[in-house]
């Protein structure tokens, strides 16, 4: 029989859970004890106690001497994260610093490259408005000689029209109406 733990048959209606089974009654050597207070050992049970408290001081041992391996294991691990870490953050100061100049200096070159562009077209600007101004007195210029020439013309005009001698009102002018025969 078992005394406590999981029941070996399972239950229907949840066969994942276990049932634990009922306490049984000590028997009468632990009765015994609880009264007396002392039990006596005797030889094979102080060399039975020993060796089993000898595998379980051994046990202990390998399990420190495995739980020392694992956390030499881990610190060491941890020692080199650290170590790539503080790589890290010094290349990417190394890196911020160089970004951050270049920036500086594209910022300057775009500045330097946007004001030569209008520097130019101001120049270019000045230099079509006076072309342009040139043309524009050229063509003035022009204009008025054009029309001193056109008054000029018909002064001329008026003289030669007032010279042309005109037909007298007794000549009689051909009629423009066909003849009726």
């Amino acid at each position: 029989m078992s005394r406590g733990g999981a029941s070996p048959r399972a239950r229907d209606d949840r066969p994942e859970v276990p049932t634990p089974e009922a306490k049984r009654p000590l028997d009468a050597a632990s009765i015994r004890v609880s009264i007396q207070g002392v039990r006596l050992m005797t030889t094979e049970d102080l060399s039975s106690a020993f060796f089993a408290l000898n595998e379980r001081v051994e046990r202990t041992e390998g399990h420190g001497a495995n739980l020392y391996e694992c956390v030499d294991f881990n610190a060491n691990l941890l020692t080199e994260v650290c170590k790539e870490l503080a790589a890290l953050k010094a290349a990417q100061e190394g890196i911020a610093s160089q970004v951050g100049s270049t920036v500086i200096k594209l910022t300057s070159d775009t500045r330097e490259a946007i004001e030569g562009l209008q520097k130019r077209d101001a120049e270019r600007d000045e230099t079509l408005r006076g072309e342009l101004n040139t043309m524009a007195q050229s063509l003035e210029k022009g204009h008025s000689l054009m029309e001193a020439k056109s008054d000029a013309l018909r002064v001329n005009i008026d003289e030669v029209v007032a010279r042309i001698p005109r037909p007298r009102r007794s000549q009689r002018r051909p009629s423009r109406r066909p003849r009726q025969v």
